[in-house]
């Protein structure tokens, strides 16, 4: 057996010690297909996963926490929580309404706060401690979105730049024309923008830091920090290839081709699974940013292996 597939199923079995329940077989995540407006869990281990049954459906949108253990989700105008908890008992919590033209759900890496976004309104809310904070407004459309553990929300503007929502406050931190991907990390904040084609660095962002410029970068739709906080990953769709820096020395230090083309880097499962063609058709394609860097990917079904 290759070494890749040994440290693949390690960390498929790692993820799967975070979920409970009854399906047999080790599950390395769930994921939301909007195509299907449904929450799949995936199963098995690498040269042999699938996607499960359905655990909840209906959906207009939803995400699932990096833990796995609930998900924010859309349904016919109403926002709800949703605990995957033992995973066939599935529960759902209305939270309030649902934003007019929401359209996407970001987590934060320790899944205790998502940023709930209207790209086209500019607007963001915040769902932590089990409420939804009011809207934080923004002078334009959103492009891209991370949120840490405490709420503060990082959000790239169409045309303007990096801002920070803060208690449902906007500051711009950075211009720029435009932010395609942001990543955090402890108290630094990664970003790309895709007309500049860079990928860029603020110290202590919280704290009005500058941003500074790491490297140039080609049509970045995506960016991936590993769980150790020592390397970046940035995903492009031009060329169609993981470029990974050392953050130590702001170095790239690997360069995976990849066979399709990306269009993000979400987290998936834990610190070391990124989903890269969030909405895509086709099988799901997943990034491994722990010791080594692979890409696998998940067939719709267990017999299109």
């Amino acid at each position: 057996m290759k070494k890749r597939n040994i440290t693949l199923m390690l960390l498929m079995a790692a993820a799967a010690a975070a979920f409970d329940g009854g399906i047999s077989g080790p599950v390395s995540g769930m994921v939301f297909l909007p195509e299907e407006g449904a929450i799949r869990p995936v199963l098995g281990v690498p040269g042999s996963a699938w996607l499960g049954e359905p655990l909840a459906s209906g959906l207009d949108l939803a995400s699932v926490a990096p833990d796995g253990k609930r998900a924010v989700a859309a349904r016919n105008g109403r926002l709800y929580e949703i605990s995957l908890n033992g995973i066939e008992a599935v529960r759902w919590r209305d939270i309030g309404a649902a934003p007019e033209g929401l359209n996407r759900v970001v987590w934060s890496a320790d899944a205790s706060a998502a940023a709930i976004v209207s790209s086209a309104r500019g607007a963001v809310q915040v769902f932590r401690g089990g409420e939804v904070t009011p809207s934080c407004s923004l002078p334009g459309a959103v492009l891209s979105a991370a949120i840490d553990g405490s709420g503060n929300v990082a959000a790239g503007v169409e045309g303007e730049g990096l801002y920070l929502c803060r208690d449902g406050a906007a500051r711009l931190v950075s211009r720029n024309p435009k932010v395609s991907a942001i990543a955090i990390t402890g108290q630094d904040l990664y970003l790309t923008d895709g007309t500049l084609g860079q990928l860029m660095a603020i110290r202590g962002y919280k704290n009005e830091g500058d941003a500074t410029v790491m490297a140039a970068v080609e049509d970045p739709v995506g960016l991936a920090v590993s769980g150790d906080g020592t390397r970046l990953a940035v995903a492009s769709g031009a060329s169609r290839a993981v470029t990974v820096f050392d953050l130590a020395t702001a170095a790239a230090v690997q360069t995976v081709e990849l066979e399709f083309t990306p269009t993000g880097a979400d987290r998936f499962s834990g610190a070391a699974l990124w989903l890269l063609n969030r909405g895509a058709q086709g099988p799901l394609q997943l990034l491994e940013l722990s010791r080594e860097v692979n890409v696998y990917f998940v067939p719709a079904g267990r017999g299109d292996q």
